[in-house]
């Protein structure tokens, strides 16, 4: 049995281990709450399934900048979109996370880690009152919003990603106890609910169950995709459909009974509970951005290298193309997709990519207009939010 130590929970004491050899669950086993939509903007691609749409309708059909603020940031490689806590917009900065009045983007407070030496700019993730920082170091953090006091700190062996916030359990991967693992804590108290070996590259919630793009511990980079129960780790389904090949930059999507995969083929549509396949949408460019609308009926993805934008209709297979400078960022405010370009904020109709208005905020130094962007805008109510280089900035109505 490893001991309190080695679990690298600090704050609060770890229950006996318990389970099998390949997944540790620790302690007893709560009920389930299920990886449900939230009513917020609480993860950088909005819930815990990365689906980056939303009901709010944003700008819409024009826009304007309301406001732009300069953040002190690093290279920012673990950063992919903010979350949002009532008024309040939450930002990694060098070594900190910055809170920003949503309304006016002045900077309401600052909270830096005890361990400095190594940069915060994973993206947070919000639950409650209380946001997880998973750092480029070996902490992941869990701040109190309201007293914006560190709540508990788990420590790893490795750099920390494919975080996910799914119910009451964050899950991530990192390196522990000298292999690869994937690790579930307990949101409320930092505990371990369960431990399994492996990696993961990117992963996303529904239901009671992860869909991951998985690595397995200590071999070759062979990447396969698995379906993991959230209450135990166990995996429930693994493999990946004939003909279809991942690559490390595939990215995962849950939304209600379904999971999408972008692969070197295009996106593949699967059962997630199964692993069943549903659908390939080949052809579809993948190397960007990837959204689903709120109405889950339509998948949009940005292709940095061939500088476009796709829609698809999942049950025609209708599609649009917009030939832009595009990023990996994008999301669906109601029937307005909002694309990361190179210079800015583009908004396209959701149905035909219609344009519909273009933004570009003042590039303050040389340093605010970096070679790739990978922010998701965050939409909210009427406005949107987007970070380009170290330039944070609304989007409104005029």
């Amino acid at each position: 049995m490893p001991s309190i130590d080695r679990r690298r929970l600090l704050g609060t004491a770890a229950a006996a281990l318990v389970g099998s050899v390949a997944v540790r669950r620790i302690g007893a086993q709560p009920d389930r709450e299920p990886a449900t939509r939230s009513p917020g903007w609480h993860h950088p691609e909005r819930d815990g399934g990365n689906t980056a749409s939303t009901t709010d309708p944003g700008p819409r059909t024009d826009g304007e900048i309301g406001w732009e603020r300069r953040i002190d940031t690093t290279d920012s490689g673990g950063f992919s979109g903010f979350a949002q806590w009532d008024e309040t917009l939450l930002v990694p900065g060098d070594r900190r996370l910055v809170a920003i009045d949503t309304a006016s983007g002045d900077q309401q407070w600052r909270f830096a880690p005890a361990d400095r030496r190594w940069s915060l700019d994973a993206s947070p993730r919000v639950r409650d009152a209380t946001a997880f920082l998973p750092s480029r170091s070996v902490y992941v953090n869990a701040v109190d919003l309201e007293t914006r006091r560190l709540r508990w700190r788990y420590r790893t062996d490795g750099s920390i990603h494919a975080t996910t916030l799914a119910g009451s359990l964050l899950c991530f991967s990192s390196f522990l106890d000298g292999n690869r693992r994937v690790i579930a804590l307990e949101t409320e108290t930092g505990t371990e609910r369960w431990r399994s070996p492996g990696q993961w590259h990117d992963a996303g919630a529904t239901g009671d169950v992860i869909v991951a793009v998985r690595r397995r511990e200590n071999r070759n980079l062979e990447l396969k995709l698995a379906g993991v129960d959230l209450e135990t780790g166990e995996t429930v389904w693994s493999g990946t459909p004939d003909g279809f090949s991942l690559s490390l930059g595939s990215q995962v999507v849950a939304c209600e009974d379904r999971a999408l995969v972008t692969g070197h083929e295009g996106v593949v549509v699967l059962e997630a509970a199964t692993g069943e396949r549903r659908a390939t949408l080949e052809g579809v460019p993948a190397a960007g951005g990837l959204a689903v609308g709120p109405d889950g009926e339509r998948v949009y993805v940005t292709d940095p290298w061939e500088e476009a934008v796709t829609g698809v209709d999942l049950a025609s297979d209708d599609r649009w193309t917009v030939e832009t400078a595009a990023e990996s960022g994008i999301a669906v405010g109601d029937d307005t997709v909002y694309v990361a370009t190179a210079d800015g904020l583009l908004a396209l109709d959701a149905t035909d990519g219609e344009r519909r208005f273009a933004v570009e905020p003042e590039m303050t130094s040389p340093t605010s207009r970096p070679s790739r962007i990978e922010t998701t805008p965050l939409v909210s109510g009427d406005v949107v939010y987007h970070r380009i280089g170290e330039a944070v900035y609304e989007v409104r109505r005029p």
